[in-house]
C-alpha cells in the first residue's frame, strides 16, 4: 500500500477485509454513487467519518476519517478532469499526505499530534553546521528555531545507523517487488519450502519482545 500512487489505489491494497465491510455495510446502503455526484461525495465523506469511529470514539479519529474523505473527494474530482501527474509526483503526493494523516491516527492527544507536525515542517528546531554560528545572516534566523550543532549530537548512535540504513533502504524498497508481488509467480517446491522454513525459524529465535497489536480494542 505505501507504493500506492493515490488514495483509491491505497484503500485496494490497504487493510482489504476492513475496507470491504465499509463498502457493503456502509457505503452501499448510503446510496453509494446511485444517487448523483453531490450524493456521492457526502456517501464518501461519511464512510470515512464512520471508519474513523470504528477505530474509536475520540475526535484525532474523527478528523483522521474527515482529513481521508476529504482527500478521497478530491482525488475524485480530480480524476474528472483528465490530468495526471507523473506517478513519481504522484506518488510523493500522496505518500506525504499519509504520513501527515498517519499522525492525527496514531497521536494520544492533540497537543502530540501539533508537536509531532511542528517537528516535521522544521518548526521543532533545524540544525545548520556549529561553522555558521558567527554569520550574522544565520544567527537572525534563530528567532524561527535555527539552532548551531549536529543533529546527530541529539540522537543515540544506534538511531543514526537506523536512519542511514532506512535511507539506503528507500531506492530497493520502491524499485524492486513486494511480498505480494512475489506471491503471484510463487511455486512451491522443497527449495521454497526450505527457505521458508529458515526464515520461519530464524523468526522465532530473534523474537525477543512483543509489540502491541493496534487493532486490539476495534
Amino acid at each position: 500500500p505505501y507504493k500506492a500512487t493515490n488514495i483509491k489505489e491505497f484503500w485496494q491494497r490497504w487493510h482489504i477485509t476492513l475496507s470491504r465491510f465499509l463498502l457493503n455495510y456502509v457505503y452501499v446502503p448510503l446510496g453509494g454513487n446511485r444517487k448523483g455526484e453531490t450524493r456521492t461525495l457526502i456517501n464518501i465523506l461519511l464512510l470515512f467519518v464512520i471508519c474513523g469511529l470504528w477505530h474509536g470514539a475520540a475526535w484525532a479519529f474523527v478528523f483522521w476519517g474527515l482529513l481521508t474523505g476529504l482527500a478521497s473527494i478530491v482525488y475524485r474530482l480530480w480524476t474528472k478532469t483528465g490530468l495526471r501527474l507523473p506517478k513519481a509526483v504522484a506518488w510523493l503526493v500522496y505518500f506525504g499526505f499519509f504520513n501527515i494523516s498517519a499522525v492525527f491516527f496514531r497521536a494520544q492527544t492533540w497537543q502530540d499530534t501539533v508537536k509531532v507536525l511542528k517537528g516535521m515542517i522544521g518548526l521543532s528546531g533545524i540544525y545548520v553546521s556549529p561553522n555558521l554560528a558567527g554569520n550574522p545572516f544565520w544567527q537572525k534566523l534563530t528567532v524561527i528555531g535555527i539552532r548551531f550543532g549536529e543533529w546527530r549530537e541529539n540522537l543515540p548512535n544506534t538511531d543514526v545507523y537506523v536512519y542511514f540504513l532506512c535511507f539506503l533502504l528507500i531506492p530497493f524498497v520502491l524499485l524492486t517487488k513486494n511480498s505480494n508481488e512475489l506471491l503471484e509467480k510463487f511455486k512451491p517446491d522443497w527449495k521454497n519450502a526450505l527457505a521458508v522454513s529458515l526464515m520461519m525459524i530464524a523468526g522465532l529465535l530473534l523474537l525477543n519482545k512483543t509489540s502491541s497489536f493496534l487493532y486490539f480494542n476495534f
